[in-house]
């Protein structure tokens, strides 16, 4: 179960590759990002309705999904964390929007894996742990400072953590990225 999940969020936190090829080719990241997900969602429309596995991309989806979500509905984290890294590098400016994606990526990553293996406190309103929350704070911070102030790093990922928590009608994956970007954007502004 560990390895699944560590795998899982290896992909997801391959997302912080995005950083880097949008400071060298914007027009790149953001059509890779539009493809890739053009592909994703296609592929899990084939793979639900005609029962067709496209190789590649099944197997991603094989990974992605989490062994409580059944394999006849669509596993959505992968587009729905794409799709969050592609609004927020299109709706904010820079280092606003790295630093969210850096949120998302690392902070949210690191907190699936290490609240599996050593989550042992519960946080009561969400059920999640107080370790994985602990880790996506200290995973996501580090990761800020390569690209803000530590005090704006500081506060991007008190938010990051705070969005994770909170019960939100919107994923994650889209949530954690815009929102933390908006407050470096007011904090840097």
């Amino acid at each position: 179960m560990l390895r699944r999940e560590a795998i899982r969020k290896s992909i997801h936190m391959l997302g912080f590759t995005m950083i880097s090829l949008y400071m060298h080719s914007p027009y790149i990241a953001l059509s890779l990002l539009v493809v890739l997900l053009a592909i994703y969602c296609v592929s899990e429309y084939i793979r639900l309705r005609l029962g067709i596995n496209i190789p590649v991309v099944s197997k991603v989806t094989s990974l992605a999904r989490r062994e409580d979500e059944p394999i006849s509905k669509p596993v959505m984290a992968p587009a729905y964390l794409a799709l969050g890294i592609l609004i927020t590098l299109i709706a904010l400016p820079q280092p606003a929007n790295y630093v969210g994606i850096a949120v998302v990526t690392l902070g949210d990553g690191s907190a699936s894996i290490v609240g599996r293996a050593y989550g042992r406190h519960r946080i009561p309103c969400t059920g999640k742990s107080v370790e994985g929350s602990l880790a996506f704070f200290v995973v996501s911070m580090l990761g800020s400072m390569l690209l803000v102030q530590p005090l704006i790093a500081l506060m991007a990922s008190l938010v990051g953590v705070a969005v994770e928590q909170a019960p939100l009608p919107i994923n994650d994956n889209i949530t954690i990225p815009l929102l933390t970007g908006v407050v470096v954007l007011i904090a840097t502004g």
